[in-house]
């Protein structure tokens, strides 16, 4: 408002000026003064014509401006919300992995621990396996070598008895003998 009432004086101003020159300026005045209210009716006419559209155009810009703002406000405030979801879901992950990492070493501690007892217990089965087995062994042995025992006694009390008694004698003896040996096992 006071930019019109400052363009009007300057016009005012102006017209007076060129209107103390003389019949030229007062030509110059009309002239200028025509053109002054042609522009004002033209002015007038584009401001009722382009009012309500110019207007509505720049509600609508401004609207639209706004809503540009809300939206890239909301999309900030939406992609915060996303980065501190993915913030807390990372540190979750980071506590998830150290507790698998730990279950997992915990893991192979058992492992380690029952297949060491697996091969404590193999150990002791095998060295008692070892021990039957030998003493098997040696019992077996002792049993050959008593069955060698008794089979070179006989041949030699036999030698022995054919060599100095007669028959009837090394029978009885023989027999007594046998009957001895059968005793002891």
């Amino acid at each position: 408002m006071k930019r019109l009432f400052f363009v009007l004086n300057f016009i005012l101003i102006t017209t007076l000026v060129y209107a103390n020159e003389g019949e030229h300026g007062v030509n110059l005045v009309k002239d200028f003064t025509w053109r002054f209210i042609t522009f004002i009716v033209f002015a007038f006419i584009l401001i009722k014509l382009l009012k309500n559209p110019v207007k509505n155009l720049l509600v609508n810009r401004t609207d639209e401006i706004k809503k540009a703002i809300e939206e890239a406000e909301r999309a900030k405030a939406e992609a915060e919300k996303e980065l501190n979801n993915y913030k807390s879901k990372l540190s979750s992950m980071e506590k998830e992995l150290e507790e698998m990492k730990k279950r997992a070493m915990d893991a192979v501690e058992k492992e380690k621990e029952l297949i060491l007892e697996d091969a404590e217990k193999n150990i002791e089965k095998l060295k008692k396996f070892a021990e039957n087995l030998i003493e098997s062994e040696v019992v077996k042995a002792k049993e050959e070598l008593k069955a060698l025992t008794v089979d070179l006694a006989i041949k030699l009390a036999e030698e022995r008895l054919n060599s100095t008694l007669d028959k009837e004698t090394k029978e009885k003896i023989a027999e007594k003998y046998i009957k001895m040996l059968e005793v002891q096992n």
